[in-house]
């Protein structure tokens, strides 16, 4: 078969998630290239102080995501349209709450550490991200994925490009990373704006129905920020500046997979959707397990790489944190998971059960940090995040099966190449000072791989003429 041919006859989902992961691939390896020089430029106070500052941010945004999430906007987008004006409701919807939550984060600044001058900046920047967020869920919805991945790319790439360039000729400590994000996102925060409001004809706003939409998310949301932040933010509290600019780096290595699972989430959500509309609930579900199994396989191949790479990333001493890399790089597999139970829940109408498992888990994730962090370190903190994600995967299909959408994922199916792999992961992270070994335990991940790679073929290849 021709390479022009097979290109075209790949589906369309399947290609919006190519372009997806290149875009998110490229970001990653800027930000890999990057961090030594960051690491290094800055110190170990300095960049704790900015690591601090990126996951206030990144707490907030995935609250914020609540409104912007495809879960929620997909389903307004297909009642009411793109023309219609529904994304300037979510963008009302969306910037009014994360209003609320910043002026809500000034009373808190104080208790984390953060110097308090940082909050305009940190204002603006989550009102730009959800600016873009908002717009490019249009996009997606149309597959439209050329745009995403260019405003993808310049987000993750022109940052610490330019960060490091004046950290280099003129100094200026971690508010040089800060800034230059910032002014970035305006670029594109200008750019979104046009578009949003360019396409949309009508002015018959849905901001009512938005609110609607997303506040059954908002649990899950609040959830899976506390699970992403609060490790990082009882570290700085209990082990100081210096400690979490250690585990933020094992942190980052530990889930570099999981920019993945957000770019193909971002292809997958409508796909999903449009199948369960179309109650081919059998196709979702031959999906997950190889999909499961590759995740885990890379999640081995990345603690097998682990300690060349924080030698290349940081100092040696960096290396204090390193045991804390494989619970957190095993959290990325269930972490699909979830995000696929938690689209078939909220194409249910599940807001009670979302709100269940959310409550539980953000209660569990506070408390484990907390407890494992003071007693074991950073281990105790990549154990507690392996933890909550491990609750939220299992509850979650447990509440799908519960509904008449038990076929769509299968605990059966995947609880055994996740003990497996968390088995052979173990059996690698004690080899960490053998090379040769560890590489040569690598076999299994690589026959794991050969399977998700040849289901996964026989998925994205079109061999007939079907529906998206």
């Amino acid at each position: 078969m021709k390479l022009s041919e097979l290109i075209k006859r790949i589906k369309l989902p399947a290609k919006a998630s190519i372009y997806y992961l290149a875009a998110s691939t490229a970001g990653k390896i800027v930000s890999f290239v990057i961090t030594p020089f960051t690491t290094r430029l800055l110190g170990k106070e300095d960049f704790g102080q900015f690591s601090l500052y990126m996951a206030l941010l990144g707490g907030v945004s995935v609250v914020c995501s609540a409104f912007t999430s495809s879960s929620a906007v997909y389903k307004g987008m297909q009642n009411f349209g793109k023309k219609s004006g529904y994304l300037i409701s979510v963008l009302w919807a969306s910037l009014t709450f994360s209003l609320a939550i910043c002026i809500l984060l000034f009373t808190f600044i104080p208790f984390v550490k953060l110097n308090s001058y940082l909050l305009l900046p940190l204002t603006l920047q989550i009102l730009c991200d959800v600016i873009v967020a908002v717009a490019m869920s249009g996009e997606r919805f149309d597959y439209k994925y050329k745009t995403v991945a260019a405003i993808a790319l310049i987000n993750a790439i022109l940052p610490p490009a330019m960060a490091i360039f004046i950290l280099r000729a003129w100094g200026g400590g971690y508010v040089v990373r800060i800034y230059s994000m910032l002014f970035v996102s305006m670029c594109t925060a200008v750019y979104s704006l046009v578009k949003l409001f360019r396409g949309s004809k009508h002015r018959d706003f849905k901001v009512g129905y938005a609110f609607r939409s997303s506040l059954p998310l908002l649990p899950y949301s609040i959830s899976s920020a506390i699970s992403v932040q609060a490790d990082k933010l009882i570290i700085s509290s209990l082990m100081g500046a210096a400690a979490l600019a250690k585990y933020s780096v094992v942190y980052s290595l530990g889930l570099a997979l999981q920019f993945t699972v957000s770019a193909i989430g971002s292809a997958l959500t409508p796909w999903i959707i449009r199948r369960l509309n179309a109650g081919e609930i059998e196709r979702i579900s031959a999906l997950m397990l190889p999909m499961a199994v590759g995740y885990c396989a890379l999640s081995l191949c990345l603690v097998a790489i682990a300690p060349e790479a924080m030698l290349i990333l940081a100092p040696r001493d960096y290396l204090d944190a390193l045991p804390a890399l494989l619970p957190i790089a095993l959290s990325t597999p269930l972490s699909f998971i979830s995000s696929v139970t938690m689209v078939g829940l909220n194409y249910l109408e599940k807001g009670k059960d979302v709100v269940i498992i959310s409550l539980v888990s953000t209660a569990s994730c506070i408390l484990l940090n907390y407890m494992l962090i003071k007693e074991f370190g950073f281990i105790g903190a990549g154990i507690a995040t392996l933890t909550v994600h491990i609750f939220t995967a299992v509850t979650s299909m447990l509440m799908l099966s519960r509904a008449r959408l038990s076929g769509m994922v299968s605990l059966g199916d995947l609880y055994r190449p996740f003990f497996i792999s968390a088995a052979v992961g173990v059996l690698i992270l004690t080899l960490r000072d053998n090379f040769t070994p560890r590489i040569l335990s690598l076999l299994l991940p690589v026959l794991m791989l050969l399977f998700s790679a040849k289901k996964a073929a026989e998925m994205v290849i079109e061999k007939k003429k079907m529906s998206l």
